[in-house]
Formats: structure tokens, sequence, C-alpha cells
């Protein structure tokens, strides 16, 4: 009785080091970091000339917007080996 199902094999490199998704997480964070510095200056210097309103609309829009960078780069780079288990 063979078993056809394969395990994933941990996601490691040379000398057992993981290899995992380091470079979209790190995108990922800076991404995040230059919206709220962005959100930052906007309510600092520019959000004065705007209703509440419109100052939400650019809030909520920015970050849509960074939210789909995001996830578009997770589409992108994820497939290659992390979502397989690795390579094998």
């Amino acid at each position: 009785m063979g078993s056809s199902m394969q395990t994933a094999k941990p996601n490691t490199g040379k000398g057992g080091r993981y290899e995992g998704p380091v470079a979209p997480i790190v995108a990922s964070i800076l991404a995040i970091l230059a919206w709220a510095i962005f959100i930052l200056f906007y309510a600092l210097y520019w959000s004065q000339g705007f209703t509440i309103f419109q100052n939400l609309i650019v809030t909520l829009v920015s970050l849509l917007i960074t939210g789909l960078i995001i996830g578009l780069m997770w589409v992108l780079v994820g497939p290659k080996d992390y979502w397989r288990g690795g390579s094998q």
C-alpha cells in the first residue's frame, strides 16, 4: 500500500537556514511605513484646505492603493516557492 501523497519539505537552504518569503515581508513593512509617513505629512501640511469627508476619502483611497500594491506583490512573488512547500 504505497501512498502517493508527498509531504512538503521545510523551506530551508544550505545548512538548514530558513529561506522563507523575507523580501515580500520586508517590502510589506516598508510599504506600510511609507503609507504612515504619507498620512502624517498629509495631515500636517495638506489637509487644512479639505473637509473632514475629503480627508477621510484621501486616507481610505491611499490605504486601498497601499493594500493593492502589497497584495499584488504577494501574488507575484508568493507562488514561486513559498506556496508549494519550497524547492524540491
